[in-house]
């Protein structure tokens, strides 16, 4: 192994002991409290397939990330499929997990000044390694929103968030 990623590991294995978990819980708390504290916008129920509550959330998605978009971008294209995939793999359904995934944009971007993509949070998210089986998808984009607001690197974020899940899973 390089000495560089000796030096990463190492420095993740602190960042991830048992204090990290507890202030892992807290970042939750924070995060829960900043999403209550927010005022909601209901938009009005309307009874959709899930595909077509899929489109229209990716495609909500997409104009929030990159502004106007046609249907058929490949954005949209991508963010249905990120959604597909993170609902099959996380506890959470399509609409909880766009929520959840703007609130954690925001929270970087407005407390702790870090721009970072919808797209980005959520390839991530996708790529995290879970060992506990029905992972909630609040908890495990918590933690993640949690090591990113400490300045360090996505793929960084990733191996914390998968370190998170094995603790997690010794509880």
């Amino acid at each position: 192994m390089k000495k560089r990623t000796k030096t990463i590991l190492k420095v993740l294995a602190k960042i991830l002991a048992l204090p990290a978990v507890i202030a892992l819980f807290l970042g939750a708390a924070v995060l829960i409290n900043y999403i209550q504290d927010r005022p909601v916008k209901k938009a009005p129920v309307v009874q959709e397939s899930p595909a077509a509550q899929s489109m229209s959330l990716a495609y909500v998605l997409a104009t929030i990330d990159k502004g106007y978009v046609s249907r058929d971008d490949v954005a949209v294209i991508r963010f249905r499929t990120l959604l597909d995939q993170l609902s099959s793999k996380y506890h959470g359904t399509r609409q909880q997990i766009s929520d959840v995934t703007v609130m954690g944009q925001n929270l970087l971007r407005d407390k702790y000044g870090i721009e970072e993509s919808l797209l980005n949070i959520m390839e991530d998210m996708n790529q995290v390694l879970i060992t506990k089986s029905d992972p909630s998808y609040p908890l495990y984009a918590t933690a993640y929103v949690h090591l990113r607001k400490t300045g360090i690197s996505r793929q960084q974020a990733i191996v914390g968030v998968e370190s998170f899940s094995k603790s997690i899973g010794r509880f």
